[in-house]
């Protein structure tokens, strides 16, 4: 109202927004203490991949304890990528971490388990890459906590929806030979880049960083 100098539009919103036509709903939810906990996606997040004609690929990310360990990058989380057989069973492609391949944080019908929940709630929502959390507690019971439209590749499907798109650049390997590695993990989009490594102790340094540059820090948080 006050940019278009229009009076209606404020009276309108008062009697839209009145508290008699106004209504309030308290979610309640019930905690779960996890045994384990992880994320898991109706599609690879860095390709955007679903797998065959069923669209059927599910990309696990699972660790030990909190979920937050693994959405906030404390840990290095086990990868699973799930794909479902002919029959209707499932088939588990397991990413080994280098040390950690004493014990996986899921066993292969857990991340069954969790990739048959994560295709009915992408179902439910009319086939989108959904984007869920999950935990499972000490009884092994399996609690999705989170599902939410998956934000990149949904957009990127709906703009162009007869594309293929292929993977990213990757290093040459000739490169690779005479290559210092300075860090290793997992990155949230696979790809080869190049630019200028900015390391930032704080967000309040988010001014140093410029277009091209490369984000280092000791961990994000979306």
């Amino acid at each position: 109202a006050e940019n278009t100098g229009d009076a209606s539009i404020a009276e309108d919103a008062k009697k839209e927004w009145a508290i008699e036509n106004t209504s309030l709903s308290v979610c309640i939810m019930r905690m779960i203490n996890p045994v384990i906990s992880g994320t898991a996606f109706s599609a690879d997040t860095a390709t955007g991949c679903r797998g065959t004609d069923r669209k059927d690929l599910v990309s696990i990310d699972a660790s030990y304890g909190l979920g937050e360990a693994v959405v906030g990058g404390m840990v290095t989380p086990d990868k699973f990528y799930v794909f479902q057989r002919d029959d209707g069973s499932e088939v588990v492609v397991e990413k080994v971490q280098p040390g950690a391949v004493y014990r996986w944080a899921l066993s292969l019908a857990q991340a069954e388990e969790v990739a048959k929940g994560v295709r009915s709630i992408s179902a439910a929502y009319g086939g989108m890459i959904m984007d869920t959390e999950f935990c499972l507690d000490a009884a092994d019971r399996l609690w999705f906590v989170q599902a939410r439209p998956e934000t990149r590749w949904n957009e990127e499907f709906e703009q162009h929806p007869d594309s293929i798109f292929m993977r990213r650049l990757e290093v040459d390997p000739k490169e690779l030979e005479s290559a210092e590695v300075v860090l290793e993990g997992n990155g949230a989009s696979r790809g080869a880049g190049q630019g200028t490594v900015k390391y930032l102790r704080s967000a309040l340094e988010l001014n140093k960083i410029h277009k091209g540059d490369i984000l280092a820090a000791e961990r994000t948080d979306p």
